[in-house]
């Protein structure tokens, strides 16, 4: 896996990146993220009923790249502050947790990028970043629902990265 991250690194800046590959690579990872978080921090913590519809994906395609793009970058900066709450307070010592993390947020920040590139789409409207709530309960619900929601939309995105190649494939027809 660790290949593919680094190989997709140069899409980043400027080469082909591989758009399907980086999604898929990246939702094993935030899953796994999800499983040691779950591991680390309880498996039943609730969701958080706020959620977040910023990682809300649309019902139909095409992809907006604008609009991916967008929830991409909240959930990068959403994952980076579980990654920074895990390691400064709720789970200080789970070292595998804080790495797992740091490779989803990374992938997360790689496939942003790529996404920008392949799609066209540069997030056009700042979003407000996410907020943690105070308290460690709600810390943990935030977080794992965070998690859970970044999981599905990956999912989501990955399935429409075909349809959307395919689309523009036959537009330049």
């Amino acid at each position: 896996m660790l290949v593919l991250i680094q190989s997709s690194d140069a899409g980043a800046v400027g080469a082909p990146c591989k758009l399907k590959t980086l999604a898929a690579v990246t939702v094993k990872l935030v899953e796994g993220s999800l499983k040691c978080f779950d591991k680390a921090n309880g498996e039943h913590v609730g969701t958080w009923i706020p959620g977040f519809p910023q990682l809300k994906a649309a019902p139909t395609p095409p992809l907006n790249g604008s609009r991916v793009h967008c929830s991409l970058l909240f959930m990068a900066t959403g994952l980076q502050d579980v990654l920074d709450d895990q390691r400064n307070d709720l789970n200080p010592n789970d070292a595998s947790l804080h790495e797992e993390l740091a490779r989803a947020v990374s992938s997360v920040n790689l496939l942003a990028a790529c996404v920008e590139l392949v799609l066209g789409g540069q997030c056009s409207q700042k979003l407000p970043p996410p907020t943690m709530p105070e308290y460690a309960y709600e810390k943990k619900q935030w977080s794992h629902t965070l998690l859970d929601t970044s999981r599905v939309y990956l999912h989501w995105l990955g399935r429409n990265v075909e349809y959307q190649r395919e689309r523009l494939r036959k537009a330049k027809l």
